[in-house]
């Protein structure tokens, strides 16, 4: 599956972090013990797991039309230490089209559309449940229009935790936890914009 991704430029993060504030038993007794009984077969072992990655499917969000935006709820899956320390990646799978693409960035979905990825409060009073919003935006930077935004089948989440402790590559640069995540990938030859490729290398259902 094709992946595209283009940046997006900061005033309108800017813009849109604004947006996304403000809209949103009984037992019986014991018997005696019996003999014994023969070992059992071992059993198969499992795949490597990876405790330190976590992912969470979004299955039919509906679009605001206030905003052109899906908002989803992510309570208790989003924390301050999350948004700051750990490498988050998004896709999203649009219902016309047979690929799943990389937020943010630019999508091909009937013509061209940039699909920032904001999280924020959903109310202006702090703490507040967590809101991870995509926001749906015409080429030349207008909301897209109620009558234009694409049916989504899903958006998953993925969330890879990182350490809090700097690294040094070897160069004598030092290193973020999230850094050293996304050198991690690079190093592995894994596109963090590919779909295929993300879910391969962490062992993540398509």
């Amino acid at each position: 599956m094709k992946t595209i991704q283009t940046t997006i430029s900061k005033s309108k993060y800017v813009l849109l972090a604004l947006l996304v504030v403000f809209s949103f038993s009984c037992s019986t007794e014991d018997g005696e013990q019996g003999p014994i009984g023969p070992a059992g077969v071992d059993g198969t072992n499992g795949e490597n797991g990876n405790a330190n990655v976590q992912n969470f499917m979004f299955n039919s969000p509906s679009w605001n039309t206030i905003g052109s935006g899906l908002y989803i709820d992510l309570t208790g899956i989003i924390t301050d230490d999350i948004l700051e320390n750990d490498v988050l990646l998004t896709f999203v799978k649009f219902s016309v089209i047979d690929l799943v693409s990389s937020i943010p960035g630019s999508v091909y979905v009937n013509g061209y559309r940039n699909y920032p990825v904001l999280f924020g409060n959903s109310t202006s009073t702090e703490p507040g449940p967590y809101v991870m919003a995509v926001i749906s935006m015409e080429m030349d930077g207008s909301f897209t229009p109620n009558a234009n935004l694409e049916p989504v089948d899903w958006v998953k989440l993925i969330i890879i935790e990182s350490s809090n402790t700097t690294t040094s590559n070897g160069n004598g640069r030092v290193m973020s936890g999230k850094e050293t995540v996304l050198q991690e990938l690079k190093d592995a030859g894994v596109n963090k914009d590919n779909y295929e490729e993300v879910c391969d290398y962490y062992g993540i259902a398509y």
